[in-house]
């Protein structure tokens, strides 16, 4: 099953979504899937079309795409992502990960 958008994926579809924040642009986010999309697509430059699938996340899947993330917090962030139910059984995200309220979820967990 295809799908349109990464876990962290901006809404927004903005072009700072896409690249990572440097000295010359203090607005760029590099969002995950937006900005392996783009590492993707440089590592090929003869790329003429990029299609997104559909990952089951595991307890490595943002601090293998997220630079200077740990696994430490990865996996507590899965963890949380499966006991608030945003995760099915086989690690896909049962909704879109934009409208879902995972945000919430995790500020109202103190630790």
């Amino acid at each position: 099953m295809m799908q349109n958008h990464g876990i962290a994926h901006g809404c927004s579809l903005r072009a700072v979504d896409f690249w990572d924040r440097s000295s010359e642009c203090h607005e760029c986010v590099a969002l995950l899937e937006d900005r392996l999309l783009v590492l993707h697509a440089l590592a090929r430059v003869d790329v003429a079309e990029i299609e997104c699938m559909e990952l089951p996340l595991s307890p490595t899947f943002l601090s293998d795409r997220i630079p200077c993330l740990d696994q430490t917090i990865s996996a507590r962030l899965f963890d949380l992502f499966k006991e608030k139910g945003f995760v099915n059984q086989k690690g896909y995200m049962k909704q879109d990960g934009c409208p879902t309220h995972w945000k919430d979820a995790l500020r109202d967990t103190k630790d």
